[in-house]
């Protein structure tokens, strides 16, 4: 890592400030080429954490008036000498101050090379690392808590805890294997047994912890279902508040899936308007209502909309069994409600009191079906609100493999397998552990991970 590098941290286009960051070796000499301070007696002492007011200047032409700050290693962000210019946030600015930058031997930065270099650098564990992205990208209060714990190092320090406590085991058994004729008795057998149930069991406990992660990361997938023409197109758009998807009195209009987000604060949907089900020999619709019902089966909520005026069909008990038979959460929203008055109101919508009814039309009845939909999906006093809560796919496959070697361990001594199988299974559930921390990991696992970062990160 001996290149300098330097990128745009801040987003692209117009802004009152925009940040150019630096990082490596050169940084500090970089700046010292291009920097010329209002103050020169304060800035001949370069101290360190500082602001500085100054011009960035080429020769002798001025580009743009700027703060400057120089961060010394090992205590930045990288943990190499790294400089931060503020400029003005115009994008040509940024651009030539980019330019020059560039014209003195420094490379730019693809996305995530500073947040790679600080792993590399030690400063942070890819558990860490993958924290940075998600608190980028959080859009909901829960998703941001979590990815803060995650980046003061709360889910890294349990599993380098449950890390050291295999370590402690594969110790011993290499001690008997390369010890035969002497008596190890650091831990009995029964000892190893139950620090290895109780090593599996607060990995079950993290492994429980995912699904609920997943939803506080990425958002709840919420299907919105029902036959057609009974409003699902109009319900995402209302709670949308946009014309997203097309909406016409034609039953069918909708061929595909739509999927956006909806953020209620602590908690984000991840809606999708699914086509109407039913059987159709339309090739098109056809695939559309097989798209529908994939929607519903990876859903974690659904939304189920029956026209309350026409009151349940057929098509509506079916979908309902569906839903139950699938074991989804879920919530009946009775639409068109503007058409009901107390004369023609059924007596059936009085015996549901876990139904909510709308008017998509007229925009009424929405607040109720946010409450109710914020009630069903509330994390509070689950296993969201523990530190140590897994949001990734990787981490939460790297920790099912982890557990899978260790229930191998426990059938093969059960089956009075050698010592050294017993110590191969313990070793490979290090090493999955260890991969969740970054640590013997293959480089292609590090580049995929970092190219979900933006530039300046």
């Amino acid at each position: 890592m001996e290149t300098t590098v330097a990128a745009i941290a801040t987003s692209p286009g117009q802004s009152g400030i925009g940040i150019i960051r630096i990082s490596g070796d050169s940084a500090l000499d970089v700046l010292v080429a291009l920097f010329r301070p209002m103050d020169v007696r304060r800035w001949q002492h370069k101290k360190p954490w500082q602001l500085y007011l100054g011009n960035i200047v080429d020769q002798d032409r001025t580009v743009d008036e700027v703060l400057v700050v120089f961060m010394k290693a090992p205590r930045s962000y990288t943990g190499e000498d790294v400089v931060e210019i503020h400029s003005h946030g115009g994008r040509l600015v940024q651009q030539q101050i980019m330019q020059l930058l560039l014209a003195h031997d420094v490379s730019a930065a693809p996305p995530g090379e500073f947040t790679k270099r600080a792993f590399l650098n030690g400063r942070l564990d890819l558990v860490q690392a993958e924290s940075v992205i998600d608190i980028i990208e959080a859009n909901n209060d829960q998703g941001l808590q979590a990815a803060n714990s995650q980046l003061q190092g709360r889910l890294s320090t349990g599993i380098l805890a449950l890390s050291d406590r295999l370590l402690r085991l594969i110790a011993y058994h290499e001690a008997a294997l390369d010890f035969p004729e002497d008596e190890i008795d650091a831990m009995t057998d029964n000892q190893v047994l139950r620090e290895v149930l109780d090593i599996k069991e607060q990995l079950s406990t993290l492994i429980g912890t995912y699904n609920q992660g997943r939803m506080m990361k990425d958002g709840i997938r919420t299907a919105i279902i029902g036959k057609p023409n009974v409003g699902k197109s109009s319900l995402l758009n209302v709670l949308l508040q946009e014309s997203r998807a097309i909406v016409t009195e034609i039953p069918g209009t909708t061929r595909d899936t739509i999927e956006e987000v909806l953020n209620l604060g602590e908690v984000s949907l991840r809606i999708t308007d699914t086509a109407g089900i039913r059987e159709t020999d339309d090739v098109v619709e056809r695939i559309g209502v097989e798209k529908s019902r994939q929607a519903l089966e990876e859903s974690d909520l659904v939304l189920l909309v029956m026209d309350v005026h026409s009151g349940i069909d057929e098509q509506d008990k079916t979908l309902l069994e569906q839903v139950k038979t699938l074991g989804k959460p879920y919530i009946s929203v009775w639409n068109k409600a503007d058409l009901l008055t107390d004369e023609n109101r059924p007596e059936w919508l009085h015996q549901t009191p876990d139904a909510v009814a709308i008017s998509a039309k007229e925009d009424t009845g929405i607040e109720k079906l946010v409450d109710a939909v914020k009630n069903r999906v509330s994390l509070e006093g689950s296993e969201i609100y523990r530190d140590q809560t897994v949001t990734r796919a990787r981490h939460y496959e790297l920790l099912v493999r982890a557990e899978q070697e260790l229930e191998t361990f426990l059938q093969s001594r059960k089956a009075q397998m050698p010592m050294d199988f017993l110590s191969i299974d313990l070793r490979s559930a290090l090493e999955h552990l260890n991969e969740i921390l970054g640590k013997n990991t293959a480089e292609d696992i590090f580049d995929t991970i970092f190219q979900e970062f933006c530039l300046g990160k």
